[in-house]
C-alpha cells in the first residue's frame, strides 16, 4: 500500500480517510461486472451472439463488456439486466440492493406477483368502493 497525501492505494482499493471508505478501482469494477455478466448468460445457455442479437447490442459490446474493457451504457444496462433476467443492483455491485423475500423472484415471477397484486386490489377496491 502507497500513501500519497490523504489517499492510500492498495491493489484495488482507494482509501479516502476523511470520508471513512474505501472506493473500488474502475477496472475491477468493470471485470466484475464482466464476470456476472458471463456467468448469467452461460447459465441461461446463451452465446454471445444470441445475446448480442437478442439485446439489439453488438457482439463486439458483448464481448468488451464481459472482458471488462469496456463500461455499458446505463439503457444497455437495464436491457441486458432484462435480457438476463438479472437484478440490476447486483449486476453492478454484486449483490442485491433489497432484502426480502421479493429479491430471489426472476423478472417474470415479479410481473407475475404485480400482476396478481393488482388484480387482488382492484377486487378490494371494488367490494369496498375505495
Amino acid at each position: 500500500m502507497s500513501i500519497i497525501g490523504d489517499y492510500k492505494f492498495s491493489k484495488n482499493r482507494i482509501s479516502f480517510p476523511y470520508r471513512g471508505c474505501a472506493v473500488v478501482k474502475k477496472d475491477t469494477i468493470l471485470i466484475e461486472m464482466g464476470n456476472r455478466l458471463r456467468y448469467q448468460r452461460k447459465q441461461m445457455k446463451l452465446t454471445q451472439e444470441k445475446l448480442a442479437e437478442i439485446s439489439g447490442l453488438s457482439v463486439k459490446t458483448i464481448i468488451s463488456a464481459e472482458k471488462g474493457k469496456k463500461g455499458l451504457r446505463p439503457e444497455n444496462i437495464v436491457c441486458l439486466c432484462q435480457v438476463l433476467d438479472m437484478d440490476i443492483s447486483y449486476f453492478m455491485m454484486g449483490r442485491a440492493l433489497e432484502s426480502g423475500p421479493a429479491v430471489s423472484l426472476s423478472h417474470q415471477e415479479r410481473i407475475a406477483l404485480d400482476k396478481i397484486l393488482e388484480a387482488f386490489f382492484s377486487v378490494c377496491n371494488q367490494k369496498y368502493d375505495l
